[in-house]
């Protein structure tokens, strides 16, 4: 499904990041991005997706119930995607961070929401 996926989006971003974009053009590369390499990859443990994109870094954060092999594999290759819709000089740095559903998600300071699940009785 992935490789078909692939063929469908494009290997690549349309457009890559320009050198040195504005900022509101640089976020924009950096929401996209991200959206696109999560498509078919979103598995039922990933709770919510934070991030923040300020040029030349972007940096994103994946809060999964459980941060398993699997899991973990599968935010890495989103992170060497997203890396490759972008030029040299970008440094993007995506991790996993585990927190189980009883937990309160708090957004990373400069963070800002991308994507959450439906949690029962919590509101981000």
């Amino acid at each position: 499904m992935r490789a078909a996926l692939r063929s469908v989006m494009g290997s690549r971003s349309a457009s890559r990041a320009d050198d040195n974009p504005g900022p509101t053009a640089f976020r924009t590369e950096a929401i996209l991005s991200i959206q696109r390499w999560m498509v078919g990859l979103v598995t039922p443990e990933l709770r919510a997706v934070s991030f923040s994109a300020v040029h030349p870094s972007l940096e994103a954060r994946f809060f999964l119930e459980t941060a398993d092999e699997e899991n973990v594999d599968i935010i890495d290759e989103i992170e060497t995607l997203v890396m490759a819709d972008f030029l040299d000089g970008v440094q993007v740095s995506i991790r996993s961070v585990e927190l189980a559903a009883s937990e309160p998600l708090l957004l990373p300071q400069g963070h800002e929401w991308l994507f959450a699940r439906r949690e029962s009785n919590d509101r981000i």
